[in-house]
């Protein structure tokens, strides 16, 4: 709740921000379409940018563009996708 109203009044003042979601968070692509980040299909080393998606379904707070990438990882001991 507290980052949704930050982000609100960020983007009031006219200020640029980046919210770092993880892959079990919902994002809002078009009329009332939500999907998961994590069911994008994105692998290792492939980016997305997306414009105007809503990332909360609070009411008040504007679309987003949105970039996400997925690193190669370095953690040799983690499970993979």
């Amino acid at each position: 709740m507290l980052c949704v109203l930050l982000a609100s009044w960020l983007a009031q003042k006219g200020v640029y921000f980046c919210l770092r979601l993880k892959q079990n968070e919902y994002i809002q692509l078009e009329n009332e379409v939500w999907v998961q980040l994590k069911d994008l299909g994105l692998s290792p080393g492939i980016s997305l940018y997306l414009e105007g998606v809503k990332v909360t379904k609070q009411k008040g707070f504007e679309r987003l563009n949105l970039a996400r990438s997925v690193g190669g990882g370095s953690n040799p001991t983690a499970e993979p996708p």
